[in-house]
């Protein structure tokens, strides 16, 4: 079973979202984002609801792990690859 990329937890009307992709920094790929996307859905649903969450944070599931260049590089790739 794969693990889960996103993480969600409600913590008192909080809604905590977490990269969970360690082993790559929490690189941002095309399965992450359409995960982001879909919890977003989800929070704007609850957000119709009694209460609504609070805050959504966006946390990392090791701290200090973060890059940013996995995903910038790969948009540029599907950029080009529209222009051909």
């Amino acid at each position: 079973m794969a693990e889960d990329i996103l993480l969600t937890e409600d913590k008192d009307g909080v809604v905590v979202l977490t990269l969970n992709r360690p082993g790559v920094m929490n690189a941002f790929n095309f399965a992450l984002l359409r995960a982001l996307a879909a919890a977003r859905r989800m929070s704007l649903a609850r957000a119709s609801s009694v209460p609504p969450p609070r805050a959504i944070p966006l946390t990392a599931a090791m701290t200090g792990l973060f890059k940013s260049s996995m995903v910038v590089n790969r948009l540029r790739m599907v950029k080009m690859n529209a222009l051909t």
